[in-house]
């Protein structure tokens, strides 16, 4: 008999998913179980259980997804509350997600932990292929309380009045939105809807304090109604009267006179009956809306209360969105200035590659943001051969991709020495050592010059990736090397030049070391070396299927994971 349910019942609601739905969601189980009888003390721990799952169905089981949605259901089983949050995703948690992490400053990693603590059980399963959260939590027996049914039903009473007063807001809040979007600025707008607000609730004055950029005080922004002397631009936040007091506890203050206040208040200058209002966004205090009537007026009325609450809040949504407008402008403008960088870059590198029987060559660059730095150059000097350039500068983004640029503009001013690449990497080296010092960056290149008529490559190098030479008949590729520290850290280094004989078929490839950083064979090994078996077994049509398929055969090594690094290459093939 023991296993045979007394009493069972079961409720749900289906929420978007968005985070400002937890809270509504939250108040419907509230209100649920704390009519048939859960303390307050149980509650408290089972709303942040809850609001921790439905906050996470939230995030994470709706990312990325339009239109999603999350259900909340809950069943009472005799003494036993099963709460059931569902979300669309896939996720089931790793073993250990809900140990304490060790970092406790972490801001992720404590929620799997809070719902073990608070609630009985936690399980997560899959439903229909969607994740679900199950917690259990004993409560005892159900039990009704008439007391709270009769504070449910003056709930509604008092609910029934306010919706009365809220079609006159909601006719109010159409005539907001449309000076919203014809207005200026936040200003501009302020001004018109506090003008219009004194108008309804018969106020003779209203202003507007924000919080100031160093977050100590309180700044009057904008000012409305009849000319008065006595309140301060700013306040202190330290300073202890209404409008502080507001701020700091969220809470609204209404018809409140100056028997009411502290000693000291600025509001104490003025005569009237004032109402402040915290003006927010989603839970965050920007600053407070005062409102005052004159001296012996009539005391603010529940609607007219409603109403400034519906100001204030309409007056943090319309903060925000400007501020927002203007940071996705400066985020377009910088956006578009990163695509215009990207297209100079890209410009700059070699679009048609030269051929010189029995010579021919390929190169690619892929940057792992817009514009990076990376950089390749074929250079033909006159009909004696080619120089080959390649180059890699410490960082990413936009510092790098200038230096690439600087590099390249110091290697194309002096082609006179190409034949020489030994001498033209040390006069480099002295124009950019001072400025690349400043800037606590470096360079890593390589620079070789291939001559048509004895076929050598005479190449110098400053910290860069040796040069890997597929040759045929060969199991295994060759490394070429010359030695030479990267540009930047020294002014006074003399580059040493090398020389390699290049045999028919011979394929000389130039990368720089995003080709094969952290690749290994599973995990083990040297990541040039893996990179090297793999180039030898490949087969190809021309270069540049050769450069593809290294490309994605480093993509394949990554995992598919989002590159960190540049990605350049460069090869020289001679014919047979």
């Amino acid at each position: 008999m023991s296993n045979i349910f007394l009493y069972s019942e079961s409720a749900q609601c289906r929420l978007p998913g968005k985070l400002d739905q937890v809270a509504p969601a939250l108040a419907r189980l509230e209100a649920y179980v704390t009519v048939r009888g859960v303390t307050a003390k149980v509650w408290n721990g089972i709303e942040l259980a809850v609001a921790e799952a439905l906050n996470n169905a939230v995030i994470h089981g709706c990312k990325d997804m339009a239109d999603s949605a999350v259900t909340l259901r809950w069943t009472w089983v005799d003494d036993m509350l099963i709460v059931r949050v569902h979300d669309p995703s896939q996720f089931m948690p790793a073993t250990g997600s809900a140990d304490l992490p060790e970092d406790p400053l972490a801001e992720s990693g404590r929620g799997q932990y809070l719902m073990v603590t608070l609630m009985d059980e936690v399980s997560h399963i899959l439903i229909d292929g969607h994740h679900a959260i199950e917690l259990k939590k004993q409560v005892g027996p159900m039990s009704w309380s008439p007391h709270l049914l009769a504070e449910n039903e003056a709930t509604m009473n008092s609910l029934t009045t306010e919706l009365s007063s809220c079609y006159e807001n909601l006719s109010a809040i159409f005539q907001f939105s449309e000076i919203l979007a014809t207005a200026r600025d936040f200003t501009g707008f302020s001004e018109t809807v506090l003008g219009r607000l004194n108008t309804l609730v018969k106020a003779q004055h209203s202003y507007i304090r924000l919080e100031t950029e160093d977050k100590d005080g309180l700044r009057q922004i904008v000012s409305v109604g009849n000319e008065f002397i006595g309140l301060p631009p700013e306040i202190d936040l330290k300073q202890e009267c209404l409008e502080t007091e507001v701020f700091k506890t969220k809470i609204g203050k209404v018809n409140i006179v100056g028997s009411k206040m502290l000693a000291g208040d600025p509001l104490l200058s003025v005569q009237g009956n004032f109402s402040v209002c915290p003006i927010s966004f989603r839970l965050h205090v920007l600053g407070c809306l005062v409102v005052i009537r004159p001296p012996h007026a009539d005391s603010f009325l529940g609607a007219e209360s409603a109403l400034i609450r519906v100001v204030a809040d309409f007056l943090g949504i319309a903060y925000i969105a400007g501020r927002s407008h203007e940071r996705h402008k400066v985020e377009e403008m910088a956006r578009r200035e990163l695509e215009i960088a990207s297209s100079i870059q890209q410009s700059l590198m070699p679009h048609s590659f030269p051929e010189h029987a029995p010579y021919r060559t390929f190169g690619l660059c892929r940057s792992a943001r817009e514009v990076g730095g990376d950089y390749f150059d074929i250079i033909p000097i006159k009909t004696h051969g080619l120089l080959l350039v390649i180059a890699d500068v410490m960082g990413k983004g936009m510092p790098a991709a200038l230096l690439a640029t600087i590099f390249r503009t110091a290697v194309r001013a002096r082609q006179e020495w190409a034949t020489t690449p030994g001498k033209l990497l040390t006069e480099i080296n002295r124009q950019l050592s001072a400025d690349l010092d400043k800037l606590d960056m470096f360079i890593t290149a390589k620079l070789a010059f291939l001559s048509y008529k004895d076929h050598t490559l005479h190449y110098a190098d400053a910290g860069h990736c040796p040069i890997l030479i597929r040759r045929k008949g060969e199991s295994a590729l060759r490394e070429i090397q010359a030695d030479g520290f990267p540009l930047g850290v020294s002014d006074r280094f003399d580059y040493p030049a090398e020389v390699f004989h290049i045999e028919p078929e011979d394929l000389l490839v130039f990368i720089t070391d995003g080709i094969y950083e952290n690749l290994g064979e599973n995990g083990t090994g040297s990541s040039l070396d893996y990179l090297k078996k793999k180039i030898l077994a490949l087969q190809y049509r021309n270069l540049s299927d050769f450069c593809h398929q290294v490309l994605e055969l480093s993509t394949g090594l990554g995992g598919n994971q989002p590159f960190l690094d540049d990605r350049t290459m460069l090869v020289l093939e001679r014919g047979k």
